[in-house]
């Protein structure tokens, strides 16, 4: 349920933007997929404009799980990001991010059939960030596939130690 207040009186175009298990939506009114393609909605000052609903449709099953490890032990509190390839252009954008639990598990579910990426990232610094099966960056980072929505596992990451640098700047 939601009410949007403070509208002066006019038109507006409604956009949802919600995230759930990993996915994000974006839906314009009545559940259109751009603003050029949305309705719509007159407001007049003092009232409510009633049922502009929204639905979302059936959440998607696909995920992807694995653990992460530190000089080769279970490491918690590690930021798992995903990266999903926008419309199969490769061009790649942070869909979300998870850490891992206190046994260096993690899952990230509610994935649509999609190409995706993963980086694990210690927030210490203690510990360099990696791409899924150690490659160090993105455009070399191997890509996984969730098809029929299925479920991968076995995505893991193993960190090693990082080095710094420093200096002043005058």
């Amino acid at each position: 349920t939601y009410t949007v207040k403070g509208l002066a009186t006019g038109s507006y175009r409604l956009r949802l933007n919600a995230s759930y298990a990993g996915s994000s939506y974006n839906l314009y009114y009545p559940n259109a997929a751009t603003v050029e393609t949305a309705d719509d909605v007159s407001v007049t000052a003092g009232s409510t404009k009633p049922n502009i609903n929204f639905v979302i449709g059936v959440i998607p099953n696909g995920r992807i799980s694995g653990s992460v490890t530190a000089v080769g032990v279970p490491r918690a509190g590690v930021k798992v990001e995903l990266y999903q390839d926008y419309n199969n252009w490769n061009s790649w954008w942070r869909l979300v991010s998870v850490y891992t639990g206190s046994d260096g598990a993690y899952t990230i579910g509610g994935l649509r059939d999609g190409r995706y990426r993963v980086r694990f990232v210690d927030p210490g610094g203690t510990y360099a960030a990696v791409y899924y099966n150690n490659k160090p960056d993105l455009p070399s980072a191997d890509i996984l596939t969730i098809t029929a929505e299925n479920a991968l596992t076995g995505i893991d990451g193993s960190l090693l130690g990082a080095g710094a640098i420093s200096g002043t700047v005058t």
